[in-house]
């Protein structure tokens, strides 16, 4: 069934193609893929099937209702530069950017030409422009702007299986900070794993294959437990010797000691919450600590 609406999307990169194509699947006509390099757009079309690639991005936007700004963030304000000196009119018409952090406000030169300027930041990877539409089905959505394209995107957000969350313009840092910690900063750490294992002589790709199970059975707990409930191991255990040997060890990589210390540390209030004693909280904070 087609959707009420032609969207333009202006930056083909990851997640621009991937949006423009769920919405295209969920209904939604396509007026234009714009991008500054036209192979990008090119792209898209072939990915999507259907759009009009362009380097014209104020063209892109005048034959849409709905707009998205799928562009890196240092980028948006010459996106909506473009837009503005492409003589812009956004009476009738709703523009997204898709940044987890910047507020819709940086989008008030369109809504001074008539727009409804929203923020629209699914919390979910993309690491590749094909990325299926499947992929949005649950992902929540940060919205947050004027009522009206709140409204819009609402109705976005439901039609792509997804789950909106209205936020402040205030609430963004540490909303997207949260979607960092989540998932931008766990290759790094698992990285960081890998290399331990392989400092105890164990090949590297053998390394990630033994510890990728782990990694997959702890989000499973995750996802039916509370942190608390899934958190495993020493720490949960108090098995001090264990972790003062394990520190010990890891002096030969000081990133890896770093960040088990650090997540360490972060662990205790979840060990208040199984039940540990002042005690036993105050002798492990020292010993992460290296006190």
């Amino acid at each position: 069934m087609k959707k009420q609406g032609k969207i333009a999307v202006i930056g083909t990169g990851r997640l621009g193609t991937s949006l423009g194509n769920a919405l295209a699947c969920a209904g939604y006509g396509l007026a234009g893929l714009a991008d500054s390099d036209i192979r990008a757009a090119r792209r898209a079309k072939r990915i999507i099937g259907r759009g009009q690639p362009t380097l014209d991005s104020a063209a892109a936007a005048a034959a849409a209702d709905i707009v998205f700004l799928t562009v890196p963030d240092d980028a948006l304000a010459r996106a909506v530069s473009r837009l503005c000196a492409g003589e812009f009119d956004g009476r009738g018409k709703t523009v997204f950017h898709t940044s987890g952090i910047l507020p819709a406000s940086r989008l008030s030169r369109l809504a001074a030409r008539g727009a409804a300027v929203g923020s629209f930041h699914p919390a979910q990877s993309f690491p590749t422009p094909s990325t299926p539409p499947s992929h949005f089905r649950e992902t929540v959505f940060g919205l947050e702007g004027d009522p009206a394209a709140v409204r819009t995107a609402k109705t976005l957000v439901r039609a792509l299986g997804g789950r909106p969350v209205v936020l402040e313009a205030g609430q963004k840092a540490l909303y997207h900070a949260a979607c960092v910690l989540a998932s931008n900063l766990l290759p790094p750490l698992i990285e960081l794993a890998v290399q331990t294992m392989t400092a105890a002589g164990i090949p590297a790709a053998v390394a990630k294959k033994a510890l990728l199970p782990l990694i997959e059975g702890t989000l499973r707990n995750v996802k039916v437990l509370d942190a608390h409930k899934a958190l495993t191991g020493p720490l949960i255990r108090l098995d001090f010797e264990t972790i003062e040997r394990q520190l010990k060890a890891l002096r030969r990589i000081p990133r890896a000691r770093e960040a088990y210390r650090t997540v360490g540390l972060a662990s205790l209030d979840l060990l208040k919450k199984r039940g540990a004693g002042a005690g036993s909280i105050k002798r492990l904070r020292a010993l992460l600590e290296g006190k």
